[in-house]
């Protein structure tokens, strides 16, 4: 129904954003680029209405909705606020040292602009290119694209992401009547999961565009070094514990979002 809100690419930030390593789980998120990537939830939603066919006064309640069941901040102060209640800052001791690093500083930087860049069709475009060019010419760049899209839990995460936009959208659409039948919470994850496959493909071919053309600017060595980073024990404990913190924080704002809207129709019906 939506793409991916995890995109990445174009140099914004300056690699001195974070000047030491993190000390708890707030720094942490930003020094690896969480904060950005699940503080845009709310724009991915709010611009999702396009193939719905809502009315003016629907699309009007939708985004505004959507940004305040979404808005930044209150996800990513409910990951915080998850990851205090089921961790200990020092499980992620190795994760806050990597993004401290050159390297790591270098990766966030390019993965926040991508996520701040509004032309999706450049990207899409661009990417396409760039990675046929991979896939005729450079083996070795391919071979940790896939190492990063199916080993590190990165496919899991934006299919976990998208589940659950896709969830709010379902919320919303029987809110307001576009739905033909009544579904409960559990008829609408039930009908996502039946779906997950062929959302998992779309997303898997999107992934492959978007890291080719976010990654353009890293050479093949800095590559293998974060892949080995992303597939690694540090890696994949602390994007792991990410994507279970995000799948509850964004079903939980999915809720939200459906009694935003429901009240926010019923308002602009009177």
């Amino acid at each position: 129904m939506f793409k991916s809100i995890l995109l990445a690419t174009a140099l914004l930030w300056p690699l001195s954003a974070q000047a030491e390593p993190a000390r708890n789980f707030a720094e942490l998120f930003h020094a690896s680029g969480i904060d950005v990537a699940y503080g845009t939830v709310g724009d991915a939603m709010a611009s999702g209405t396009a193939d719905l066919g809502l009315s003016i006064d629907q699309s009007a309640a939708w985004r505004k909705a959507a940004l305040a069941a979404f808005d930044g901040g209150i996800v990513v102060d409910q990951l915080v606020g998850y990851f205090q209640s089921n961790y200990s800052f020092d499980d992620f001791t190795e994760a806050a040292l990597f993004f401290d690093s050159p390297l790591g500083r270098a990766m966030t930087q390019v993965e926040n602009a991508a996520i701040l860049l509004d032309d999706l069709e450049r990207v899409d475009q661009e990417g396409a290119v760039i990675l046929n060019q991979l896939l005729a010419e450079n083996p070795t760049r391919m071979l940790q694209y896939r190492r990063m899209i199916e080993e590190s839990g990165y496919l899991d995460a934006a299919l976990a992401s998208t589940l659950s936009i896709n969830l709010a959208a379902l919320n919303g659409m029987q809110t307001s009547g576009l739905l033909p039948f009544e579904m409960s919470e559990a008829d609408m994850l039930a009908l996502l999961d039946e779906q997950r496959d062929s959302i998992s493909a779309e997303l898997t071919r999107a992934m492959y565009i978007q890291v080719a053309f976010t990654y353009s600017s890293i050479t093949d060595e800095d590559m293998v070094a974060y892949v080995d980073f992303l597939t690694g024990p540090a890696g994949l404990g602390f994007y792991n514990a990410m994507d279970v913190a995000a799948s509850a924080v964004l079903i939980g704002r999915a809720r939200a979002f459906g009694e935003m809207f429901t009240e926010l129709l019923g308002q602009s019906s009177l």
